[in-house]
């Protein structure tokens, strides 16, 4: 053998090592670079950072269940909101339901006044008999 055709198989060798390096530290980068998007995906999974995220999150897991996705929406809308905002959200829906049958006897009284006046203007320019 002449010292070219044995410096080849060498060569090559030594190339091959090279890119099996360079293919095991770029495999390495992609799979810390994709465990990373992973752990942030999954944080922001396990606790979404605004109501919105909560409420999108939520809404798509109970499709993929086979359930209502517009209260799973809900559910995750409401775990994520603040403590303050659930606790206004609480005491809106107290007042709503306490002010609502004030509010209707209210109107009922204004229909009731507006039906009186209606009748005594009816009366009153009603042609009289002589």
């Amino acid at each position: 053998m002449t010292a070219q055709s044995t410096a080849v198989p060498e060569v090559r060798t030594g190339l091959f090592r090279r890119l099996g390096r360079g293919l095991r530290k770029a495999a390495r980068k992609v799979t810390s670079a994709v465990r990373g998007i992973t752990t942030r995906f999954r944080r922001r999974v396990d606790e979404p950072e605004t109501p919105v995220e909560g409420a999108v999150i939520e809404g798509v897991a109970a499709t993929v269940e086979g359930k209502n996705p517009l209260w799973g929406a809900v559910k995750g809308a409401w775990h994520g909101l603040s403590v303050p905002w659930r606790i206004a959200v609480v005491a809106i829906a107290l007042l709503v339901v306490l002010l609502a049958p004030v509010v209707a006897v209210v109107l009922l009284l204004v229909l009731l006044v507006l039906a009186i006046v209606a009748a005594v203007r009816g009366r009153s320019t009603a042609p009289q008999a002589a």
